[in-house]
């Protein structure tokens, strides 16, 4: 393939000094000595997988790190939507028949929360007609919106006609069609191509690499749609849900915690820098089982630089990353392990260390003793279940049935889902089970949102395939 990139000497010595830097920092060497009295200010080595080490001024090492409370540039204001206030928004809510009845609108509590609130934001958002003073206003902003208005209209005035205006002979009212047409354009005044469903998909790519919320045991917030909605369905279950964060919990300004000025933060699963993230994982123990292994004359396991492409071309599946972590790290993933990468002995820069005498991957165990490594085998280490789990998940975005989970058997006990008995996609509909095919077939990314749409795995894919072309 043709390209205009090129790479001289000096580059490559360049280079060179970056990872020479990397290498020294890895095997235990301090960067700021490594580097010299100016390394706070100076851009020198490779990044740390986890975004540490990017600040080296004294006590900031974890600036922009994965896995730090978010900050925040105003203080924490958790809603009470009030009956008084607004009646919808303080209504009670029943998710369906014989779930309890849930009444509570403040966000400052923990545990469910009804909100009408979240879902009445984004229509009144993304309304494009004349109750939208952004939609209007747009619409008079955009010169293709009004010069093909006037085409239709010659001579004439467009106005947004008030209750009881009366227009003049010169006057015509703008319509919610026309409203509509507000067609896309630069804002270099046209000279470049407008913007299209393209930008939109990366957009959402951009921004997974900046941030994922740690969600989950905190409840759920319930929207229930107003009979105005488009989705509502009269007699149909007219709610959507969102899972709430989970909180940080912080003593406030009295220091003491459990008193009523308490903090309450969430975690940042990412780094929040633009270092591709996305691609690479903010776990250094994630990114190991998405590179691409061959064995060495030992028999060990070495990495090619390549991220791991699937059977088909670009990124590899969950059941393509769990047949490289037998054959080439001795490790044997389970289906629930999607839910949490175990823990690798690691550099920070992603490189998994071997045990020296099998060349596979060695996993962190916690025992009465402390902290201490096994290594992974041939035919595969099932992971034993004292594995220190990184927190991070191979994927945060499951397809419906695809996702293993759990459920209660007749007892009330609750169990662990298995895999279903049918061979191929689909939904058996029974409770104890989830679908093994449809979670195989989900592609492994730096992010585990890669799946979320077709457009955003396209984006990852681009990325993921221009990796190993510069390889």
């Amino acid at each position: 393939m043709a390209t205009s990139f090129t790479v001289n000497f000096a580059d490559l010595t360049k280079i060179l000094t970056q990872i020479r830097v990397a290498e020294n920092h890895a095997a235990g060497a301090n960067l700021i000595d490594i580097i010299g009295p100016d390394a706070a200010l100076l851009p020198v080595g490779l990044r740390t997988v986890d975004g540490t080490f990017n600040n080296l001024l004294p006590g900031q090492s974890k600036f922009g790190s994965a896995d730090q409370i978010l900050p925040r540039l105003l203080p924490a204001d958790f809603r009470n939507f009030e009956p008084t206030a607004n009646p919808a928004d303080g209504a009670s809510f029943q998710p369906g028949p014989g779930a309890p009845l849930l009444t509570n609108n403040n966000y400052a509590l923990a545990g469910s929360v009804v909100d009408t609130a979240p879902r009445t934001i984004s229509n009144i958002i993304v309304a494009q007609d004349l109750n939208n003073p952004a939609a209007v206003a747009a619409w008079f902003a955009n010169p293709l919106s009004v010069g093909a208005w006037q085409d239709a209209h010659p001579g004439m005035t467009p106005v947004v006609q008030a209750p009881g205006q009366i227009l003049t002979a010169t006057e015509v009212a703008l319509t919610n069609t026309d409203i509509a047409n507000i067609p896309n354009q630069s804002p270099d005044i046209g000279l470049s191509p407008g913007f299209n469903g393209w930008m939109t998909l990366f957009g959402q790519f951009f921004d997974h690499g900046l941030d994922l919320v740690n969600k989950g045991g905190a409840g759920t917030v319930f929207i229930p749609l107003l009979p105005d909605d488009p989705l509502f369905v009269v007699g149909g279950p007219n709610f959507m849900a969102l899972t709430r964060a989970t909180p940080v919990i912080g003593a406030g300004p009295d220091g003491v915690l459990g008193t009523a000025d308490d903090t309450r933060d969430t975690i940042n699963q990412t780094t929040p820098w633009i270092d591709q993230n996305q691609t690479y994982t903010s776990s250094a123990s994630h990114q190991v089982f998405l590179r691409e292994y061959v064995k060495d004359g030992l028999g060990h396991a070495v990495s090619t630089g390549r991220l791991l492409n699937g059977a088909n071309g670009g990124i590899a599946n969950w059941a393509e990353v769990k047949a490289q972590a037998i054959t080439m790290l001795g490790i044997r993933l389970g289906d629930f392990d999607v839910l949490n990468v175990p823990t690798l002995m690691t550099d920070p820069y992603g490189k998994f260390i071997p045990d020296p005498a099998t060349g596979f991957a060695q996993v962190q165990v916690i025992t009465s003793t402390g902290v201490s490594f096994v290594s992974g085998v041939a035919g595969g280490l099932t992971l034993p279940p004292n594995t220190v789990p990184t927190g991070h998940p191979f994927l945060a975005d499951i397809a419906h049935h695809a996702a293993p989970g759990t459920f209660r058997d007749a007892a009330g006990v609750l169990q662990r889902q298995v895999a279903d008995a049918d061979p191929g996609v689909g939904d058996d509909g029974l409770a104890n089970t989830y679908d093994d095919e449809m979670l195989n077939a989900h592609f492994i990314t730096g992010d585990g949102r890669g799946n979320e749409n077709i457009g955003l795995t396209a984006v990852h894919t681009v990325f993921h395939s221009e990796h190993n072309r510069l390889v």
